[in-house]
């Protein structure tokens, strides 16, 4: 724990973060840890666009939670025209902000995800406070969310709002690069915190369904079921391995898409693997990690993950993990070292995958703890919140 103040001012850093929803997906969990590691030495607001799961969270460590509501200027492509229209109504979220900051007198702010609007980083912009745009994201590919502007301008747009942009990955900033690559804004590259739960890495004891298959390899997905997280991939592999390998395998997400749910419930009936291959749905995140840790092997099939929470999560608890050779996910696993990569909709490649791992326990058990070194070693929260904090203390004292 440290204790550190901006010389040129002597006095503890007040920071106010806009999220994008107050629900808690990967982008919230990770500001969410963030706040709480910063609130030791900062002072921070928070600007949500309604009351939400999160809050409750929220509400230990934030000086004070503000609700300005507000609408994404980022959509699916189908969307785009409705929040073109919508986003004209972001002129009275931009006044409530302004009133937000003005109120507050922060020294610093941050914009977390590019589906935030720039309502924050205008009003910096306007009462010269350095900002800060944290993406999470690479937007279309991953999430299927669109400017509503242009990439192009989009991207400019939050290059020529920001005094810097954090990343999550190498993957991420190459991308932000070829859009902003004449304008002189810092990118840094910050790891998350990924706090684990106490209990979850000490408790011996094990309160999980998948407990009960002791002679089955047990498989664990754990993504909101939708094409770009790529369940259907695991799916396939699964059922030309189902007279090779004994499986049990939990796929957990809340259903994004209905007709690709019932696409994969299709292929599961018709290759006979109802007993074999379980839709859980939606699971708390301390439910889910109990999956996972009672699991061999952990597999994330994204078509292209900007980071990969859930990789970093499995290798924590010192699990196997596969996952697809696409966008961050390069930048944690090291094939063959500390997990297994293969190619997004190589369907064989991945069954080969499953199956070395399925038969040969030592190989598990190697990558398992090669990963868990790693990831403690680099995902180490200390080492995180202190490069943070001094990042951001650069950034506000300029």
């Amino acid at each position: 724990m440290f204790i550190r103040k901006v010389p040129e001012q002597g006095k503890v850093l007040k920071m106010i973060v806009l999220s994008h929803t107050s629900h808690l997906g990967g982008a919230e969990l990770s500001m969410l840890e963030l706040v709480k590691a910063l609130s030791r030495n900062m002072n921070i607001y928070i600007i949500i666009p309604m009351r939400g799961p999160i809050v409750n969270s929220l509400d230990r460590y934030a000086k004070h939670i503000y609700t300005v509501p507000f609408f994404w200027w980022c959509a699916k492509r189908s969307k785009i025209i409705p929040y073109i229209m919508a986003n004209f109504l972001n002129l009275v979220s931009f006044l409530l902000t302004l009133r937000v900051v003005l109120k507050v007198k922060p020294d610093i702010c941050l914009t977390n995800t590019i589906a935030s609007p720039p309502i924050l980083g205008v009003a910096c912009k306007l009462l010269n406070i350095p900002h800060i745009w944290y993406i999470h994201e690479f937007g279309k590919e991953d999430h299927e969310l669109y400017f509503i502007v242009g990439e192009k301008i989009g991207y400019n747009i939050v290059a020529r709002l920001s005094s810097a942009i954090f990343v999550n990955s190498t993957s991420v900033a190459k991308k932000i690069s070829k859009f902003i690559y004449w304008q002189k804004v810092p990118l840094f590259l910050m790891d998350y915190i990924v706090e684990m739960p106490s209990q979850i890495l000490t408790d011996k004891e094990s309160n999980d369904k998948l407990s009960n298959y002791d002679a089955k390899i047990k498989i664990a997905h754990i993504a909101t079921i939708k094409q770009g997280k790529g369940q259907e991939d695991l799916v396939l592999a699964l059922s030309m391995l189902k007279e090779k390998v004994d499986f049990i395998c939990y796929i957990i997400g809340s259903i994004e898409d209905k007709n690709y749910y019932r696409k994969l419930k299709q292929w599961v009936e018709k290759n006979r693997l109802i007993d074999s291959i379980i839709f859980t749905g939606y699971l708390s995140r301390e439910k889910a990690l109990q999956v996972m840790k009672n699991s061999d092997i952990i597999v994330l099939c994204s078509r292209s993950e900007a980071f990969g929470r859930v990789i970093v999560e499995g290798m924590k608890l010192g699990k196997a993990v596969i996952a697809t050779r696409s966008g961050g996910v390069t930048d944690i696993i090291k094939d063959g070292k500390n997990g297994l990569l293969y190619e997004p909709r190589n369907v064989e490649e991945l069954a080969q995958k499953i199956m070395l791992l399925a038969n040969d326990r030592q190989l598990r058990e190697n990558l398992g703890r090669n990963a868990q070194q790693y990831s403690f070693e680099r995902f180490n929260k200390e080492k995180i919140v202190r490069k943070t904090f001094e990042i951001i203390c650069q950034i506000a004292s300029k």
